[in-house]
């Protein structure tokens, strides 16, 4: 493998043009659930359905903290998930459920400033759209949500 020189590759970026706060449209295409300070949360993989940076990857959090239940409300209706469910113990489920959705998902993406005052903002997504008249009948599943729950050892 030939040596990696940071210098000749600091500020260039792989992939395109950097992403920029707005609107986008994405589908889930992966997701697990990590241990936080205050609670676990859900680290989120997204891709970019459409528009310029169609293919581009977003990542982002959503926390299981009772504090940050409105961003895990916004983010279950964003794909029509509405069941009561334990966030932990629901967690493959709810996974099943997202990445099995049909419908691209409206997300805003901001930048947010670091408590940090040495890191530069990140950009993150500061909302996940839904529409509230919305029926559940009226989203698209692809399967049902125990087609991606893997319970086999191996």
């Amino acid at each position: 493998m030939p040596l990696f020189n940071p210098t000749e590759h600091i500020g260039k970026q792989s992939g395109g043009s950097p992403l920029t706060p707005g609107e986008y449209q994405v589908f889930i295409t992966d997701m697990n659930i990590r241990d936080g300070k205050a609670a676990p949360y859900y680290y989120v993989k997204m891709k970019v359905c459409t528009g310029k940076q169609e293919g581009r990857q977003i990542t982002d959090t959503v926390s299981t903290s009772e504090r940050a239940y409105w961003k895990l409300a916004e983010f279950c209706h964003s794909f029509g998930y509405r069941q009561s469910f334990d966030p932990i113990d629901g967690f493959d489920m709810l996974r099943a459920a997202a990445m099995n959705n049909q419908r691209p998902i409206t997300i805003t993406l901001e930048f947010e400033k670091s408590n940090n005052p040495d890191d530069s903002p990140r950009l993150r997504v500061k909302k996940f759209h839904w529409d509230p008249d919305l029926k559940e009948s009226d989203w698209e599943q692809g399967g049902s949500p125990e087609d991606l729950v893997d319970d086999i050892p191996f």
